[in-house]
């Protein structure tokens, strides 16, 4: 018969940076290993899913992932793919993984070198979902003599029009 997997990598969806991550854990992992992606169930049949495949560990891969994943608590969760994951996780003593949270403060240092003498920098963000970043940007851009330009905007389709206002 089949054997149950040791580790199951649950993707938020299907692209290549997820499918990536996936093979390449696939390749040094010494365990068994199976992959689902998140956005083919509902979340009740997700979580099915996994009761189902009785892993030993889950690879969270991306934010949504991990975000529905969390409610598990008798398994170890490793997380991948995932932007700001700190304030989140605080309290789970089961989740750990890799951040991809670059501080602001370090993102204008390479905008810097990549584009000497820029004195002008334009941000277009959801106030709900990225409120906090852009006060830290605000911040990290004064520091460094850089003019900072936010525009809010909540719906992704506003995006286009926004950055032509610039």
């Amino acid at each position: 018969g089949w054997a149950e997997p040791e580790v199951l990598a649950v993707q938020s969806i299907r692209i290549p940076p997820y499918e990536e991550v996936t093979q390449g854990f696939m390749t040094i992992c010494h365990a068994g290993m199976n992959r689902i992606v998140a956005s083919d169930l509902t979340e009740a049949d997700l979580m099915a899913k996994i009761r189902k495949h009785n892993p030993r560990m889950i690879l969270a891969i991306g934010m949504d992932v991990l975000s529905k994943v969390k409610q598990i608590k008798h398994l170890p969760v490793v997380y991948v793919m995932v932007f700001g994951s700190e304030s989140t996780l605080a309290f789970d003593k089961n989740i750990v993984g890799i951040s991809m949270n670059i501080p602001e403060e370090r993102q204008l240092t390479i905008l810097l070198k990549a584009l000497p003498g820029i004195k002008n920098v334009g941000l277009v963000y959801d106030p709900i979902k990225t409120g906090d970043l852009v006060r830290q940007a605000r911040n990290a851009s004064k520091k460094q003599g850089i003019n900072l330009s936010c525009i809010e905007v909540a719906r992704a389709e506003d995006v286009p029009l926004r950055i032509r206002e610039m």
